[in-house]
């Protein structure tokens, strides 16, 4: 496909999908971070409950221990089981569990070591028989308990998966070599990240669904103006070069000036494409005219029109041959001349020369063609010398054409002056002819445009003050029509002194 490859997804899907991974990623990151500390909020906040009612668990189990162990349980003479006890820590705590172990030397004791101790079994009574709130909570080991720790009277707390544990030392009064240690387990509250899991599901939904809607919309205006400066390329592509695109105020600026871009290149292969078609006619009807001319004399000679006998009329016909065929001959070497300066094929060898004498010269060898057309050729002004670093050969072409499209209107004189201005050289070629039309003025320099209304001697290619013009932009110079009215044309050509080398880009 000349080298392009096509995507399979358009622009809009591309961009559509693209909108949408980005906000779902970024719900799906938000919405995680926030589940998380959400749940570590639950956890910290179980973690310092239990840690709150610490101090308040052990002075009831303390009273507990001391009344059991005085014989005044419950306070009242009634008896309170561990059991009891433990749901009534239970729910005073409001936790999920609770349990009494006992350590002794650093470690926990198991229940066939406590069976063999009179006051644990008497403090236990009927209870001891339930091994079950004397042993460790599942989940909670003899390592988070850490004796050590727990025999200085410092608090423990352990979190295991959704449930945290709290291990407190009991003080007794006793000389108990055995210290008691209650274990409560309270459940991390899972609602509140059920809670945020929802809402991030809802939100989410929600925020993906404004995004797809805002998507849409925001491609359909990206693509829109593409799609239609597409269509307007594809029409100019394939010769409809009245084709525009139109925007509207609301398009975007970078999307305006691309369609004011193409617009504007269209407007000038339209111009170019109709400069061209006027540059083909005016060409055809310069070449037509000469070319029936020469057509005409040759047939007359070659069928013997042309009486044999009389030579005044085969010299007649063989100088309009001649004449035709120079013309045709100055036509196509204009031509050339102008198609090698716009391409850049023109060779250009600056070197010093004296640009008052490469004038002077010039000027000299048209006078005879002057001195026969009854006008007076002269040069005005400095006679020094101009010091220059130019093509004397192109100057020379050019300031010739100047002289040649002068000399076809004058009446009776040509002045041409040379002069230095600001390291340029300028030559200023006048005439006393017709002058040029007002409305002709801004065409002179055109291609093949002649003034055939203006009374002159002949007329031209109409190719010369164009070779002028590119020969000027060539050295780095200019060439401009100076004033032209009933008294005459000037025409004023400027080049670089000293930087025509660099101007010209000499190639050979």
């Amino acid at each position: 496909m000349n080298g392009v490859q096509t995507r399979r997804w358009s622009f809009r899907t591309r961009l559509l999908v693209s909108m949408i991974g980005i906000t779902a990623c970024a719900l799906i990151v938000v919405g995680t971070a926030t589940i998380v500390i959400v749940q570590r909020g639950a956890r910290q906040a179980a973690i310092d409950d239990v840690r709150h009612k610490a101090t308040s668990l052990q002075t009831i189990a303390q009273q507990f221990l001391d009344d059991t162990t005085t014989g005044n349980r419950g306070g009242s003479g009634s008896k309170l089981g561990v059991r009891q006890f433990l749901n009534q820590l239970r729910a005073t705590a409001q936790v999920t569990d609770a349990r009494l172990v006992f350590i002794s030397n650093g470690r926990v004791l198991q229940y066939a070591e406590l069976v063999n101790r009179p006051r644990i079994v008497r403090l236990l009574g009927t209870d001891i028989s339930n091994a079950e709130l004397i042993s460790l909570p599942k989940g909670f080991s003899v390592a988070d308990l850490s004796p050590d720790r727990i025999a200085q009277g410092t608090p423990i707390t352990v979190r295991r998966s959704n449930r945290v544990f709290l291990a407190a030392s009991i003080p007794t009064s006793q000389s108990v070599r055995v210290l008691p240690v209650v274990i409560l387990t309270e459940a991390i509250d899972p609602r509140p990240a059920r809670r945020a899991t929802l809402a991030f599901v809802v939100c989410g939904g929600v925020a993906i669904g404004c995004c797809f809607i805002i998507t849409v919309w925001l491609s359909r205006r990206l693509t829109q103006p593409l799609a239609d400066i597409d269509r307007a390329a594809r029409a100019i592509a394939s010769g409809d070069l009245n084709a525009r695109v139109e925007m509207a105020r609301s398009t975007d600026r970078e999307f305006a000036a691309i369609a004011q871009t193409l617009n504007h290149t269209a407007a000038e292969l339209n111009s170019a494409r109709h400069a061209q078609s006027s540059f083909l006619q005016a060409v055809s009807h310069d070449l037509r005219t000469p070319l029936t001319s020469i057509r005409g004399y040759a047939e007359a000679l070659a069928d013997g029109t042309l009486d044999a006998t009389d030579e005044e009329s085969r010299n007649r016909a063989a100088l309009v041959i001649s004449n035709e065929s120079r013309r045709l001959e100055r036509l196509v070497g204009d031509l050339l001349d102008l198609s090698r300066l716009e391409t850049q094929g023109f060779s250009m060898r600056p070197r010093p020369c004296d640009g008052a004498a490469v004038v002077a010269q010039l000027t000299q060898g048209f006078q005879p063609q002057a001195d026969s057309l009854g006008v007076r050729l002269q040069v005005l002004g400095t006679v020094s010398p101009i010091p220059c670093d130019l093509d004397p050969e192109r100057l020379t072409q050019a300031v010739a054409n100047l002289i040649e499209n002068a000399l076809k209107y004058a009446i009776s004189r040509v002045d041409v002056t040379v002069g230095s201005v600001d390291d340029q050289l300028c030559i200023h070629v006048g005439d006393d002819g017709p002058g040029i039309p007002i409305e002709a003025q801004p065409h002179v320099f055109e291609r093949l445009y002649t003034t055939r209304t203006t009374p002159g001697r002949a007329v031209g290619t109409g190719l010369g003050l164009a070779i002028v013009r590119e020969l000027a932009n060539t050295m780095g110079g200019t060439c401009a029509l100076e004033g032209s009215n009933r008294e005459g044309t000037i025409i004023t050509l400027c080049v670089p002194r000293g930087t025509s080398r660099q101007a010209a880009n000499p190639t050979t």
